[in-house]
């Protein structure tokens, strides 16, 4: 016997999503609150006697934030150049920043403060018709 995709998915939005709040849009820029429990399964595992938030659970926040703002039909087609240069811990609570890029149609340059300083940072292509995945 299976489990459905809307138990898992219902599961995973109550789980493992965490913007709290978020200001502005895809065209002016996105400003987004984390608030990550410290009991989130995102560190259940990685790493056990040392947690911190995997660098795929930052991205899907972005992804998250982007959607969230009203781009509802995108898609992020590439993100490229991450560069992770902080950890980030369970109790922090990290702020994401999505900009579009001056003269460049579609690209995206996001970063992911905790405190002061940038826990991740990178650029991404966003399709806004969702039409095609690569």
């Amino acid at each position: 016997m299976g489990v459905s995709y809307k138990v898992i998915a219902g599961l995973i939005n109550k789980k493992w999503h965490f913007i709290e709040k978020i200001k502005g849009s895809l065209t002016e820029g996105i400003e987004a609150e984390m608030e990550i429990p410290e009991n989130s399964l995102w560190f259940s595992g990685h790493f056990p006697e040392n947690p911190v938030l995997p660098g795929i659970c930052q991205l899907a926040a972005v992804f998250e934030a982007a959607k969230m703002s009203g781009g509802k039909d995108i898609a992020i087609l590439k993100i490229k150049r991450v560069r992770f240069k902080k950890t980030i811990r369970p109790g922090e609570n990290p702020v994401i920043f999505i900009r579009p890029v001056k003269g460049k149609e579609n690209i995206f340059s996001f970063h992911i403060k905790t405190d002061d300083d940038i826990a991740s940072n990178g650029p991404m292509i966003i399709n806004k018709n969702n039409r095609e995945i690569c």
